[in-house]
């Protein structure tokens, strides 16, 4: 029941934001700027407000916090969704002032992503405790990764970071992408017993497709 109700709760929550605050950012002209180098057709969508992440993140972090245990595991959660919404809320904040598609430098990004996935292993090693192991569900075996764990985990924080921003490129590409994906990792968590993440990513799952009212072609809002 709570995974539903965290999921309704965060598609409520993004539909109603989406609907007050997309004509506040067309007011304040949060336009997104569109490369030159692009597609003609995509020219067309010069000046369609981005920043829509904020609808996202405040879907899934007041279902979270209403539904979800509050406990290491999310703030850990939190933490990691919330580090990287600040760096793409900078960079589109340098992309709207500069009116045009070049927010941070992709060596500012990299140290920012290095920087969330490093305290985020911190945590995990110290408070939670962590094994440096991966479970391959198939085999359904753990392998001990001994020092490569850690590189391995900075690895996947920030190449999923990157793979979500290359996909962000189609109208509803990555939220519907997203959707799929925190689907899938919510029903890993409920085999593994893992009921606050699991509520975490259906918040996810109910943003994401909440987001799709305003970002299907053609998009109303930018991630």
């Amino acid at each position: 029941m709570d995974l539903l109700q965290a999921f309704i709760t965060s598609l409520v929550v993004v539909l109603i934001s989406g609907a007050i605050l997309i004509p506040f950012l067309h007011r304040l002209k949060f336009g997104q700027s569109i490369r030159e180098e692009g597609p003609k057709s995509h020219q067309k969508k010069s000046g369609t407000p981005t920043m829509g992440g904020i609808f996202l993140i405040l879907g899934i972090v007041v279902a979270t916090l209403i539904f979800a245990d509050f406990d290491f595991e999310i703030g850990l959660a939190l933490f990691i969704m919330l580090g990287h919404f600040v760096l793409g809320f900078i960079d589109d904040y340098r992309k709207v002032i500069r009116k045009q598609n070049l927010g941070l430098k992709a060596r500012e990004k990299l140290i920012g992503q290095i920087l969330i996935s490093m305290i985020t292993l911190f945590i995990a090693r110290s408070a939670l405790s962590f094994e440096p192991t991966v479970w391959i569900p198939i085999l359904n075996a753990q392998i001990d990764l001994g020092a490569m764990f850690y590189p391995f985990v900075l690895f996947i924080i920030v190449g999923a970071s990157n793979a979500v921003n290359l996909t962000d490129g189609l109208d509803g590409l990555a939220s519907g992408m997203m959707a799929i994906a925190a689907g899938c990792y919510m029903a890993i968590c409920i085999y593994l017993g893992q009921t606050n993440l699991a509520i975490f990513c259906a918040a996810i799952v109910g943003a994401c497709i909440g987001f799709l009212r305003f970002n299907f072609h053609p998009a109303k809002v930018f991630m």
